[in-house]
């Protein structure tokens, strides 16, 4: 019987792994280092769980050599794109001397191998590899699970727990400037800010807009990066996160290959930019040739009008 085992070290954002394990395999396994609610939650959507608990302050990369251990004779090990779900992968594939792939797109179980598609080339070209021995793969973990997903009726998952040795290192921890919880994985409607959004005073009116229409917010690389508006887990593209919401809303985003290969799942993408030649333009579903700081206040006294219907269904 294949054992597909996931690894996480950032909570329970591995919906969409646990959907990829359970296509390739008989049974899901999952190791995850957090607290025990974490392993809780992945236990209810899970056939079993190894619990390594880590204390606040303590880095979960501390346990990648235990965890590598405690997997050695893993054939499929799957994890997330989190920087500690990474380390912790990256640790197993060297102990058990299994290749890792990132940007996986697809994977099919054949005779005597694993065919996956990745993408590669910055996201502009895809690649398929054949591997016939163990293999640990990275891609976007997904959704949170344990919530709407649990059984109310199922008995309290069992989780077992590993008191693994860990390196001797702290973390001790900042304030978070952004204290609001944020979800991009699985949120329904994202609203993008591009430096066409100008004025930084302008993102509370773009979060209201959000609020409205029940969405995240998120942004492009640089806004992230070179503006420091938003935090670097909050960008979208090739190097940060992908996204594959029902609506996307692009606001002054000039839509370059890198930031579109993050959101081109998403079921419609709705662009507003001045420039109607921006590349954003010809990938939206809905293109408006518009100034930002202008629609903005229009679209939210629009939603405004509306009598008798939740704001979050004007969006549907």
């Amino acid at each position: 019987m294949t054992t597909a085992w996931l690894v996480a070290g950032e909570g329970p954002g591995v919906g969409a792994l646990v959907d990829l394990a359970r296509s390739l395999a008989e049974e899901v396994a999952a190791v995850v280092v957090g607290d025990d609610a974490d392993a809780r939650a992945v236990a209810r959507v899970v056939d079993r769980v190894d619990w390594v608990p880590c204390a606040a302050g303590v880095p979960a990369e501390c346990f990648a050599g235990a965890v590598a251990e405690h997997l050695a004779g893993a054939e499929l090990v799957l994890a997330g794109t989190g920087p500690a779900s990474r380390v912790l992968a990256g640790a197993v594939a060297a102990r058990t001397g299994a290749p890792v792939l990132t940007a996986v797109r697809e994977v099919v179980r054949t005779e005597g191998a694993w065919q996956i598609t990745r993408l590669v080339v910055g996201g502009i070209a895809t690649e398929r590899n054949r591997v016939p021995g163990p293999v640990v793969l990275v891609t976007e973990g997904g959704r949170r699970v344990g919530g709407e997903e649990a059984d109310s009726t199922a008995a309290e998952p069992a989780v077992q727990r590993l008191d693994l040795v860990r390196l001797p290192m702290s973390c001790p921890q900042a304030p978070v400037v952004d204290g609001e919880p944020h979800d991009l994985a699985s949120a329904a409607r994202v609203v993008g800010v591009g430096r066409g959004v100008r004025d930084p005073g302008e993102l509370e009116v773009v979060a209201e807009l959000a609020r409205a229409l029940g969405a995240e917010v998120a942004c492009s690389r640089p806004v992230a990066e070179d503006l420091g508006w938003f935090p670097k887990d909050r960008y979208l593209g090739v190097s940060g996160r992908r996204i594959s919401p029902r609506l996307y809303l692009a606001l002054g985003i000039s839509g370059q290959l890198q930031h579109m290969i993050g959101v081109r799942d998403a079921a419609m993408i709705v662009a507003v930019n001045t420039d109607r030649r921006a590349p954003v333009m010809s990938e939206a579903d809905v293109a408006v040739v518009a100034d930002v700081h202008t629609l903005l206040p229009a679209l939210l006294d629009e939603l405004g009008r509306v009598r008798g219907v939740p704001l979050a269904e004007v969006a549907r």
